[in-house]
């Protein structure tokens, strides 16, 4: 293989993560000794949201030596677009294949209920669900609806609140659902999901 062909092997081109939880994936599966990694993981630290993924896109991919070859976007059975008009938006020219597709849990009343038992000694005022997909809300809002109130004015069930994983989220359930959120996480990782937990648990 010459030096040329070399460098422009697979996993020597950048590979556009919208969080730390991929790159993790993506950097132990660089580690293992079966499986080449890719070399080259970027986007991570500046995005969080699809929106702000395709704008680092935008700005990096053009200063690469390849950056006259389309984008491969991989992505899922439920997907927001925000990339998707991202990229367009930046004129950069890009395949989409979906390579994966979520499926409803089969057993999500049961595990609801059970984990409402399981708190059952805390107060209602401190409870809070979270959402971390548009997609979960056609699944969980009936359950949800069944044991808490998403209003503040119903008196007949205890109040609950609701935290989005990020933005899309947000304004997925405003836009399909009516319903708006009492917090999004500033980033899709544990401890900011930690932080607006415990504000709206101890407010």
């Amino acid at each position: 293989m010459s030096a040329t062909e070399d460098s422009l092997s697979w996993n020597s081109k950048p590979f556009y993560v919208v969080g730390p939880k991929t790159e993790k994936q993506l950097t132990e599966l660089s580690s293992s000794k079966s499986v080449p990694g890719p070399e080259l993981i970027l986007g991570a630290k500046e995005s969080g949201t699809g929106e702000l993924l395709a704008k680092f896109i935008s700005t990096d991919y053009p200063t690469r030596p390849w950056h006259d070859l389309p984008l491969l976007y991989l992505t899922g059975d439920k997907n927001a677009g925000g990339v998707g008009k991202g990229l367009e938006a930046g004129r950069l020219q890009f395949k989409m294949v979906q390579v994966y597709a979520t499926s409803a849990s089969t057993t999500f009343e049961e595990d609801f209920r059970k984990g409402i038992k399981e708190g059952a000694s805390q107060p209602s005022s401190g409870i809070v669900i979270v959402f971390f997909a548009p997609s979960s809300a056609e699944l969980a809002l009936p359950v949800i609806r069944k044991h808490f109130s998403l209003s503040a004015s119903s008196e007949e069930k205890p109040r609950v609140k609701l935290v989005a994983i990020g933005p899309t989220t947000s304004r997925s359930l405003f836009d399909n659902h009516n319903i708006e959120v009492d917090g999004v996480s500033s980033k899709p990782e544990p401890g900011a999901l930690a932080d607006i937990i415990h504000h709206l648990s101890t407010s």
